[in-house]
């Protein structure tokens, strides 16, 4: 696709300075100030800018996002609240996000997520370990699963 770029940024609902940490040898990225596991434990830190993607899209006119994904350890939610002009308008056609252990930490539940997508016009699918799309077509306490990983795509509803 020619017109694609990658752009590598941090995202959050608001543009700021994220201290970061990594946990053990795998590197595993926690927020130290509100994860458990980090706490007690050796770890590197360092800041990582953030930034809304609403800001960002205004800043580099951007008019179309067809598709991003996102694996913000948790922070998947507060990175959409960063992009509500985006999603109100369709600029964010369609995303990925994870849903799993992290959003015990970052206090997030599917519900947050599914409400706040819904409400703006979204359809939302789980990702099979198959990479079959399963429509979620309302919401249920199942979705809640924090002991595994949960791939979920959205997309912006067609207008008819």
């Amino acid at each position: 696709m020619r017109s694609s770029r990658v752009r590598s940024r941090g995202a959050d609902r608001d543009s700021q300075v994220f201290h970061l940490s990594t946990v053990g040898l795998d590197g595993i990225l926690v927020r130290a100030a509100r994860y458990d596991c980090a706490r007690g434990q050796q770890y590197n830190s360092f800041d990582v800018p953030v930034i809304r993607l609403d800001d960002f899209v205004a800043q580099h006119s951007i008019r179309q996002i067809d598709f991003m994904k996102m694996d913000l350890e948790g922070g998947e939610f507060q990175a959409l609240r960063g992009a509500t002009e985006c999603i109100k308008s369709g600029i964010l056609r369609a995303f990925s996000i994870e849903f799993g252990i992290s959003n015990v930490n970052s206090r997030v539940f599917f519900r947050d997520i599914y409400d706040f997508l819904v409400a703006n016009d979204y359809e939302i699918s789980r990702v099979t370990p198959a990479r079959r799309l399963i429509p979620i077509e309302n919401y249920s306490e199942d979705h809640e699963c924090f002991a595994r990983t949960t791939t979920f795509v959205a997309r912006k509803r067609q207008q008819a």
